[in-house]
């Protein structure tokens, strides 16, 4: 997960994103506020670096990167299959089966 959180930190960056939380209780918009949303992000990754190897930073970072995804995948930066193959690297067997499984019941 951290050398994934290295290549989005750099996408980020290239992208002019910076590390800065949003206003929580802001409404964003694209394309207007995707900036902000960027550095968003990119504060989100500089978290998942200092929760990981925390006592319960696991869950934590794990939430924070599928934000992140999220972010990238809205802001245009990433593809959905992107980041189902860059989570492929990282995710252990069981939860790769269950979404594997699961998927299937709902197709």
């Amino acid at each position: 997960m951290l050398t994934l959180a290295d290549e989005y930190a750099a996408l980020l960056d290239a992208n002019g994103a910076v590390v800065m939380r949003a206003d929580v209780n802001q409404r964003f918009e694209l394309p207007t506020n995707r900036l902000l949303i960027l550095n968003h992000a990119r504060w989100q990754v500089e978290m998942v670096r200092q929760v990981t190897h925390r006592l319960g930073g696991e869950s934590t970072a794990i939430r924070l990167f599928g934000s992140v995804q999220g972010l990238l995948i809205a802001s245009g930066l990433l593809t959905v299959g992107e980041a189902w193959r860059a989570n492929e690297k990282w995710l252990d067997g069981a939860s790769l089966r269950v979404f594997e499984m699961v998927k299937a019941e709902m197709d």
